[in-house]
């Protein structure tokens, strides 16, 4: 498993691991799930470092388009370990709008996303 000092993946600007891999748990239009690439961002980047790039890359909204928040902690099932480097914590997402945002006014510091290829 990668972490911030075995040098199995490259490293963040938030010094956590980013992964490359193939996954079909993401739905890219109204129909199934098919199996993409993805590229894990890693932990520990700030909701609103997150929003920027979501609204310079994609559609600026985290549970659509290529750029895609990640599950929180709790729902993570793959990419485990401590601290699970494939989730984020759950002020990352403001699910009381809609649609979804990036919650810039939460301040949290470890979100994460999944770039879709």
């Amino acid at each position: 498993m990668p972490t911030q000092s075995n040098g199995l993946a490259p490293l963040n600007a938030f010094n956590a691991p980013m992964v490359v891999g193939r996954t079909d748990e993401y739905q890219v239009d109204a129909g199934a799930p098919s199996t993409r690439l993805h590229l894990i961002t890693g932990r520990f980047i700030p909701a609103k470092v997150m929003r920027e790039l979501d609204v310079k890359v994609d559609d600026s909204w985290p549970q659509t388009g290529t750029l895609r928040s990640v599950d929180v902690d709790a729902n993570v099932t793959t990419f485990t370990g401590t601290p699970k480097w494939g989730g984020q914590d759950d002020t990352c997402v403001d699910t009381s709008t809609t649609p979804d945002s990036w919650n810039v006014t939460g301040d949290s510091q470890d979100c994460n996303a999944a770039i879709l290829f």
